[in-house]
């Protein structure tokens, strides 16, 4: 299941890309004027989102030049790399494929061992103390 889903990502990738590289220096009035509702949200058109590649779930900055807003697609980096592309979110940093690969093929794997502490050495206030 999870390759389709990065397969679902990787077209969604190349097609998000695909429409960058059109419309980069580009711009251009649609015409489509929205309202902002109760909750601040703004529904962007639906024939903006298939000419430029956007799918539910993209994320954007949000960038203030002025009186006007301007949303920027959010691509986050490699942390090791800088890569932009196959970037996934691990634990609390992105890697890309390359780095993720060289990562795992470098970390021995990792154990988790439980060590018991006479209770007095416990910190105060830790509940894990053992039954019997």
């Amino acid at each position: 299941m999870s390759t389709t889903m990065e397969k679902n990502n990787q077209a969604q990738s190349a097609q998000t890309k695909q429409a960058q590289s059109q419309s980069q220096t580009q711009s251009q009035a649609t015409g489509a004027i929205r309202t902002i509702d109760e909750l601040n949200r703004i529904v962007l058109p639906k024939t903006v989102c298939e000419q430029l590649g956007i799918f539910k779930g993209d994320s954007f900055e949000v960038i203030t030049q002025g009186v006007d807003i301007l949303l920027k697609r959010y691509a986050p980096a490699c942390l090791a790399c800088d890569d932009d592309t196959d970037v996934q979110k691990i634990h609390r940093t992105f890697l890309c494929g390359e780095c993720r690969d060289a990562v795992n093929s470098t970390l021995p794997e990792v154990k988790v061992q439980t060590i018991k502490m006479p209770k007095e050495e416990m910190p105060k206030g830790d509940s894990t103390e053992e039954t019997t």
